[in-house]
């Protein structure tokens, strides 16, 4: 299987997950201590530490290696690719007008007026799985993405770091170098579970 496929997997060096709040603190340095007693690559930032590697002051960070980039698009044509090997039905560019979803006894009802029998069915819908799956705590509120031109002076973003942060809802930042080098800033406010925080 080519799930490690160089199109659709990369290894990207750092990571940095800072604290939102100065709360946050104390649970990243336990997870910090948690990864380091199973031998993972991981680093704690000090206020210092990120005040002289990025152009914002937060209270502490983790910081772990050898994290992992991933091309959706391609990594899930090469699931698919995978399953139908194993005898998976694939049916691509189907659009599903009507389900009945009972278990072991799926029915779903396509466009042209065929009928699909399934015992089991992934939604592969990410976020908007809310559409299907209703959690009772959960809601959809809004993702966005937004990407600047070329940073001129990019000496202030150590390590080419994916960062991003302890609040949830979080934003997550990306220095992209593919082509044209530009910021994107993801915010991905999608879940929010009622009493939860």
């Amino acid at each position: 299987m080519r799930i490690l496929d160089f199109y659709s997997f990369q290894m990207i060096s750092k990571s940095l997950n800072y604290a939102s709040n100065p709360i946050d603190v104390p649970m990243l340095k336990e997870e910090c201590r948690n990864l380091k007693t199973r031998n993972f690559p991981v680093e704690y930032y000090t206020k210092k530490e990120i005040n002289r590697k990025f152009s914002f002051p937060k209270a502490g960070a983790l910081v772990p290696d050898n994290d992992a980039e991933i091309n959706p698009y391609k990594h899930v044509h090469l699931l698919i690719e995978k399953a139908v090997s194993k005898g998976v039905r694939v049916y691509a560019k189907t659009k599903i007008n009507g389900k009945i979803l009972i278990e072991n006894q799926t029915q779903l009802f396509t466009e042209p007026g065929h009928t699909v029998h399934a015992q089991t069915l992934l939604f592969a819908t990410g976020y908007e799985a809310q559409e299907e799956v209703k959690d009772k705590n959960a809601v959809i509120l809004s993702s966005y993405a937004i990407a600047t031109n070329q940073i001129a002076d990019q000496a202030k973003w150590h390590d080419n770091m994916m960062i991003w942060e302890t609040a949830r809802p979080y934003m997550q930042e990306k220095l992209l170098t593919i082509e044209l080098s530009l910021v994107a800033l993801m915010n991905r406010p999608v879940i929010w579970r009622k009493g939860i925080q």
